[in-house]
């Protein structure tokens, strides 16, 4: 697969897929081993993420076509990947508490899109919080173009049915993304945006990974530690101020003593 030209990611990914099947048929007693567990992987440099600032969300906002102007956002400020902003039906959001849910994800499979799917991992199924500035404005577009039904989805292709991505692309982001001079910026940069906008909010590590749906907090910091304050100093003053309330409790306790 290397020697023909795929990414190191690709690669990757199809051997993790392989390690999956070969666990199930170990599972099932029709293996004994996994023979693709040991097998050497291609190193995989990881890019930097790319972030947008609040202000360049809403100019890349500004730019889409009304219809996917709530899909930019559920992505900028609520973080959901692709396959779960696509795979959204009206009962995922909850307009009163300002929250939307993310129980299963859109997932395309030979030229088609499949619905009710298992989200990406465990804790992908999650309950997201925004702002209530931003849940007016996805309430708007649900009044504007989403059926009343319960399962209508959130986002729709212009005629109607799932929306592919291929199509959005080329109709919707695309056009969008280079009229907001963002040239090669990708729907899930979203999601690295919405990261840094949590951050910049003051939320901590934990709520940055529940919502964000990470496999873990030590995911989060190790992809966006960076992003978080470095609390070095404030904890070398904390210190002090333990260290000195000690050695004056000291200081007191002697002077009795004497």
């Amino acid at each position: 697969m290397v020697a023909s030209g795929l990414s190191p990611a690709t690669v990757r990914k199809a051997v993790f897929a392989l390690r999956q099947c070969l666990a199930a048929a170990i599972s099932d007693r029709r293996l004994a081993l996994n023979p693709a567990v040991d097998a050497p992987l291609p190193a995989e440099r990881s890019k930097p993420p790319r972030f947008l600032a609040q202000s360049q969300v809403e100019h890349l906002a500004g730019e889409m076509p009304d219809q996917y102007v709530a899909l930019v956002l559920v992505g900028a400020y609520g973080g959901l990947r692709w396959g779960e902003a696509v795979g959204l039906t009206r009962s995922n959001i909850e307009a009163l508490r300002s929250r939307v849910i993310v129980e299963t994800a859109a997932i395309e499979v030979h030229g088609k899109v499949r619905l009710g799917q298992e989200p990406k991992t465990r804790r992908s199924k999650r309950t997201v919080p925004v702002a209530r500035s931003v849940m007016r404005r996805i309430e708007q577009h649900l009044a504007d173009h989403v059926g009343a039904e319960p399962n209508a989805l959130v986002f729709t292709a212009r005629r109607g049915g799932p929306l592919f991505r291929s199509t959005f692309a080329r109709e919707a982001w695309r056009p969008a993304v280079e009229c907001a001079g963002l040239d090669g910026f990708t729907f899930h940069g979203l999601r690295h945006s919405f990261v840094a906008i949590l951050v910049a909010a003051g939320c901590n590590v934990r709520e940055v990974s529940e919502w964000a749906g990470h496999n873990s907090v030590a995911f989060t910091l190790t992809r966006y530690g960076g992003l978080f304050e470095d609390g070095s100093n404030q904890a070398v003053d904390r210190l002090d101020a333990l260290m000195q309330g000690l050695q004056t409790a000291l200081r007191i306790a002697k002077l009795r003593r004497d």
